[in-house]
């Protein structure tokens, strides 16, 4: 009778501990494999192994009372808690729970804002692997709605000032300040820029040359090399007086007065 195997002793993060009976450890991959005479130690706190215990023992979703003064402090530790049991239901190979954790992700993230949203999972899951396919759509969706409404966006400050910081960190700061700016100098919004972008993509960049201007341009590069080599003598220009033609227009000149003609 399974009612009488043994418990297991689940030794915590937080050094408290939670007791369940060790056939349904047996239901994990993850958590068998930690067998140590009854003694399982699990890198979990306290609020998110009571969610996975629960889970063992009744296939639901279920957490403690989260804490906070304030229905926005009680819904962000909510989803924090949520993060962790995602990560832990992946690590310890519970693939039931790990969608739950996704429905639960879904529901109460709706009810934060994106700048919340994002500082919340970062701290729960500082180094999420590029693998994990379903948060990064999860956050790549959350990002859709700035392409409309930017204001959460300018509200968005990614950096706690207590926490050292990334290149990361500085390069999302320093992108955020020059969407600020780029809002504030003018009333488009960014769907307005991207439907003119569409309309003419090429807007702001140089006009080629076509191809009546380049030839002129390099029949000119060519004769300059040429003078420059020696290979060619320069006709002088139209206002450079040629010293022979001049002693010849002036003798010309010198004929015509002497016949009476008036020099104009």
């Amino acid at each position: 009778s399974p009612y009488a195997t043994p418990s297991a002793t689940l030794q915590l993060k937080d050094g408290s501990r939670l007791y369940v009976p060790a056939h349904l450890l047996a239901r994990s991959e993850g958590l068998s494999s930690l067998n140590g005479d009854g003694e399982y130690h699990l890198d979990i706190p306290h609020d998110v192994a009571h969610v996975v215990v629960h889970y063992l023992y009744t296939d639901e979703y279920q957490c403690l009372r989260p804490k906070g003064s304030s229905m926005n402090e009680r819904l962000a530790a909510e989803f924090e808690t949520s993060i962790h049991v995602y990560i832990a239901a992946r690590d310890y190979k519970l693939p039931l729970l790990e969608e739950l954790a996704k429905a639960e992700i879904t529901k109460l993230g709706s009810g934060l804002g994106i700048p919340l949203l994002f500082n919340l999972v970062k701290k729960a899951y500082p180094t999420p692997s590029m693998n994990d396919m379903w948060l990064r759509n999860y956050l790549k969706n959350r990002l859709k709605v700035l392409f409309t409404d930017p204001k959460e966006l300018l509200e968005w400050d990614p950096i706690p000032e207590e926490k050292p910081t990334t290149i990361s960190d500085i390069l999302l700061k320093d992108l955020l300040e020059l969407l600020r700016e780029n809002f504030a100098s003018g009333p488009k919004t960014s769907t307005e820029r991207l439907h003119e972008y569409q309309e003419d993509p090429f807007r702001g960049q140089p006009v080629p040359a076509t191809d009546k201007e380049q030839l002129g341009l390099n029949e000119s590069e060519e004769a300059q090399a040429l003078v420059a080599n020696g290979k060619v003598t320069p006709e002088p220009l139209k206002h450079e007086i040629d010293p022979e033609n001049d002693e010849r227009g002036a003798a010309k000149r010198d004929v015509g007065l002497t016949k009476g003609e008036v020099s104009i």
